[in-house]
């Protein structure tokens, strides 16, 4: 049966297509509903989703497999703790477990659990959980990792990297990337790095095309918020014009000068 969407369901998937385009974004639905001014809810992100998959042309759009866009960055924190316990040989923590540990509601744990069932990542059985047999297929591109960016009027969007990021906010940075463009001397993209055909086809077009979004965001504030692949600690790093403002925790390592 096809899913037949509400105006302002149609209003944030324009906003995912639109954002899309830009080499940068890879853009979940709960940013794009929030964007479109429309109530997030776990049923409305999951009819969105069906929608979504039911397009081949959508599907076309994107450049990472459907979990990066369909699962929220908490969701994919509660997949990492999942990951975790398992390469530990350790029995996986009951929703409870996971809402302490990742200082969120219950309620948002088990709809996130619900979630990474329903894309096959899995099984859920009454208050038992267990990965699928091909969870490890979540893992390609950027499996459970995010890098969202929050601009100063509110606007969020997951980009693909923390470099990404600096690119985004820091000149300096960006020029020494476009400088290396038109001089051919970027290092060759390759899929052992983890990107998808897509998004090496992607920077491939860039580079040989020269050409760079021009929406960049170096005279505003710009957040990252992150989190550690190692645990369940939240990095946020804010910058203003080319200026790094704050860092948390203090111990978060990074790079100056895009090296």
């Amino acid at each position: 049966m096809t899913i037949v969407l509400s105006s302002p369901e149609r209003e944030a998937v324009h906003v995912l297509l639109h954002d899309w385009q830009d080499i940068f974004r890879c853009t979940t639905i709960d940013q794009a509903l929030e964007r479109a001014g429309v109530p997030v809810s776990h049923e409305r992100r999951l009819v969105i989703a069906t929608s979504l998959l039911e397009s081949a042309e959508i599907q076309e759009a994107m450049r990472w497999q459907p979990a990066t866009y369909i699962l929220t960055n908490e969701e994919k924190l509660i997949a990492r703790v999942l990951l975790r316990r398992e390469q530990h040989s350790q029995p996986l923590p009951a929703a409870a477990d996971i809402a302490q540990a990742l200082s969120l509601a219950e309620e948002k744990v088990r709809d996130g659990l619900a979630a990474l069932a329903w894309v096959g990542f899995l099984k859920v059985e009454g208050e038992e959980v267990q990965l699928a047999p091909d969870y490890r297929s979540f893992l390609s591109g950027l499996g459970f990792y995010y890098h969202e960016v929050v601009l100063e009027k509110g606007e969020r969007f997951n980009t693909n990297c923390a470099l990404d990021v600096f690119t985004m906010v820091h000149r300096p940075t960006r020029q020494k990337i476009l400088v290396a463009l038109r001089e051919g001397t970027l290092p060759e993209v390759s899929f052992q790095l983890g990107m998808s055909a897509k998004m090496v086809a992607a920077i491939q077009e860039a580079t040989r095309t020269q050409t760079w979004p021009e929406t960049m965001y170096e005279e505003q504030r710009a957040t990252l918020n992150d989190a550690c692949g190692f645990s369940a600690e939240r990095i946020r790093m804010v910058v203003e014009r080319g200026q790094l403002r704050e860092l948390s925790p203090e111990s978060t390592w990074y790079l100056r000068g895009g090296g």
